[in-house]
């Protein structure tokens, strides 16, 4: 006996309701909103939301899943069916693709299973649950390709359909994953949620703790919404084609280790907010475009351990606040433009008794040490 998709295709559009817009599919671009009868129709020809729910119905005991288990199921195989051997712009424009076919995932197991909960923790690529509900999804380092697709919000965690709980989501050393020049799934994940009609304790992924997204091909800026997340404190973003600004880090509340480098198209300011970021320890932001000169408000941030702004287009002198960072062992700024002296409040704390500053890294022929 078939599921009856009516119910899944119901509870998906109930899911994405409270996100910016909803689901459509990715190669007839088919609006899911209206009638569910109708779209559903549609929806079925030849994208991947259609392959992940053939996927989603194969599963043995499939007509007797809850609505969040179903729509478990399919989320995580349109991920599996969006970039799993499928061409992309970067594949396309690449010659060496001219005679071999698009890879596969490098390894799948269990993802094509048709009795193995993913909740069984033996999915690999890692899919980690608790309480049945979807918490951490590793994709790193597999041949993803294909164009990621925004179905993962169905994981977030105060998404109606209570299939996830998401709180890490690492995708990077997947070089041929593409996002088509559009990152608005991130920015879909809640930001209606984070400054309309729910508190921020509610917030679509507030609980995301862990972002990695490093050597993806993203070519846009990363969306503000990130700035929002309540108990995000890992964030990397390195060789990814970012561009725009550090203008997502405002608000960023509990942020410890942030690594946005190799990155030519990031430019603009260090932003003076970046200094209210007290809980930072360890900020990298080497070999980007970044403009205009060090902030004296970085010196607030007095539990930093590391600040690495080597490789960019800095302007002006060093601040001498940045000596009020006690705990400060790594100091690099070479590779920039800046002239004048370092501040004697800095070069006090490489010398006895403090030496807690181990590496402090400046231009000789601009900066005199």
């Amino acid at each position: 006996m078939k599921v009856n998709f009516s119910r899944v295709v119901v509870t998906i559009l109930l899911a994405q309701e409270a996100g910016a817009r909803g689901i459509r599919a990715n190669s007839k671009g088919v609006d899911m909103s209206g009638d569910e009868e109708t779209s559903w129709t549609r929806f079925v020809q030849e994208s991947y939301q259609s392959e992940a729910l053939r996927r989603t119905e194969e599963q043995v005991g499939a007509t007797s899943f809850s609505d969040a288990k179903l729509v478990q199921y399919f989320s995580l195989y349109c991920i599996y069916s969006a970039t799993n051997g499928v061409p992309n712009d970067i594949t396309n424009d690449d010659p060496r693709f001219d005679d071999i076919a698009v890879p596969n995932w490098l390894f799948d197991d269990n993802w094509d299973a048709t009795n193995v909960d993913p909740c069984s923790e033996t999915w690999r690529p890692k899919v980690k649950c608790n309480s049945d509900r979807v918490t951490e999804i590793d994709l790193s380092s597999n041949f993803l390709t294909g164009v990621f697709p925004p179905e993962v919000s169905l994981l977030a965690s105060d998404n109606p359909s209570n299939a996830g709980n998401l709180r890490s989501l690492v995708l990077f050393k997947n070089e041929f994953l593409y996002n088509n020049m559009d990152n608005s799934w991130i920015s879909n994940l809640g930001p209606r949620n984070l400054f309309c009609r729910k508190s921020p304790k509610n917030a679509r992924l507030n609980n995301l703790n862990y972002v990695v997204i490093s050597g993806l091909s993203l070519s846009s800026s990363i969306p503000t919404v990130f700035g929002s997340l309540q108990n995000l404190e890992f964030f990397y973003a390195a060789d990814s084609l970012i561009t725009g600004d550090l203008s997502f880090m405002e608000g960023m509340p509990v942020m410890k280790q942030l690594w946005v480098d190799d990155n030519p198209g990031l430019g603009g300011p260090l932003y003076p907010f970046i200094g209210d970021i007290e809980s930072m320890i360890s900020l990298s932001l080497t070999d980007n475009s970044l403009t205009g000169t060090i902030p004296a408000e970085l010196g607030k941030l007095t539990d930093a351990d590391a600040i690495w702004l080597f490789g960019n287009s800095l302007t002006g002198t060093i601040p001498s606040e940045i000596g009020n960072l006690r705990f400060l062992r790594f100091f690099q700024v070479e590779g920039n433009q800046l002239s004048g002296e370092v501040p004697d409040e800095i070069c006090a704390n490489t010398q006895f008794p403090s030496e807690v500053l181990e590496v402090l890294g400046a231009d000789c022929s601009e900066v005199t040490l």
